[in-house]
């Protein structure tokens, strides 16, 4: 089936594997012989042709790939990323290397030997993209376990237009062989990755505005009615002789003083709350000053406002009926 797919005119490489970068694979734990010391952390293994590298632009640094004959033996060569040269093999040449795989000794593989030899080193690629992380790798022939299953098929023009093309080829191997979700990488990231943190997204941007709204609101409300309690106070001062711009100055300085103090509060319980919101939508920042400073400028800007106007309205008032004013 591969042979016949990369025959295709436009195809410039096939793959096939039993996980997909950058949405991650299987998990398990490797040990690499020679080392004192294990590591229990997991290592996504990829159960790839020789070409799936290739299809995926997936450079290789060190070494060399499986050939097809290894790969039609089920020769139990492996090849690794960068990441697991840092975290396995610090010193020394990676390539020689051998590497068991103790879950592959249990079901489905079953294997007898579960020890493979580092071939090849690629370069870092991204593989846990909730996360924008890049995990150890480790590639096997997919003939080993037989479990993989996504095809990824390097186009020279449009990728679906190649879709009727694959899936006869297909046929042609087994026609019983259901092909299911032919879609670009774009469409597949959009409806897999970036689908729930948009959603996410959204209802926060939302329910932001509504915040912001009721906040700009709140405070033009709660400023006004502070200073429009003070008409008789404005009064008393302007009869006594004070002039209008110090008493504007006077009021709009008491209310920037409130104003600042509920802001300095609001920042305080906005930096705790963002750390929950980067868990709902990732690759945000805990800390965006241009945001936090726009938001503080709108809501002090509200609350001058808030001030500013019912204080040159009791400032304009004759002092004797602002006296009379309860």
């Amino acid at each position: 089936m591969l042979g016949r797919i990369q025959a295709i005119p436009g195809v410039a490489a096939v793959g096939l594997n039993s996980g997909l970068h950058p949405l991650g694979a299987w998990g398990v734990q490797v040990e690499v012989v020679g080392n004192s010391r294990q590591d229990s952390r997991n290592v996504l293994v990829h159960q790839t042709n020789n070409g799936y590298t290739n299809a995926m632009g997936i450079r290789l640094i060190q070494g060399r790939q499986f050939s097809d004959q290894e790969v039609a033996r089920g020769s139990h060569m492996a090849m690794v990323n960068q990441s697991f040269v840092r975290r396995y093999i610090s010193g020394g040449d990676p390539v020689g290397r051998m590497v068991r795989i103790p879950r592959f000794r249990k079901a489905p593989m079953n294997l007898a030997d579960d020890s493979f030899q580092i071939v090849g080193v690629t370069k870092d690629a991204l593989n846990r993209i909730s996360t924008n992380e890049t995990l150890p790798e480790l590639y096997v022939p997919f003939t080993i376990a037989g479990l993989a299953d996504r095809l990824v098929v390097l186009a020279q023009g449009a990728p679906l237009a190649l879709a009727n093309s694959i899936r006869a080829q297909v046929y042609s191997v087994d026609r019983d062989q259901p092909v299911m979700e032919v879609k670009t990488m774009d469409t597949l990231l959009n409806e897999w990755v970036y689908a729930r943190p948009r959603f996410n997204l959204l209802l926060f941007t939302v329910f932001a505005a509504f915040g912001m709204i009721l906040a700009v609101f709140g405070v033009y409300g709660v400023i006004s009615n502070s200073v429009s309690q003070r008409t008789q106070e404005i009064g008393i001062r302007i009869a006594l002789g004070a002039r209008v711009p110090d008493v504007l100055t006077m009021i709009l300085m008491s209310g920037a003083k409130l104003v600042g103090l509920g802001i300095l509060i609001g920042l305080a319980g906005s930096l705790f709350c963002v750390r929950f919101l980067s868990g709902q939508v990732w690759n945000i920042s805990t800390f965006d000053p241009y945001s936090f400073g726009a938001v503080s400028l709108i809501l002090f800007v509200a609350g001058l406002f808030a001030a500013f106007w019912p204080a040159r309205r009791a400032a304009l008032v004759d002092p004797v009926t602002a006296l009379r004013q309860e």
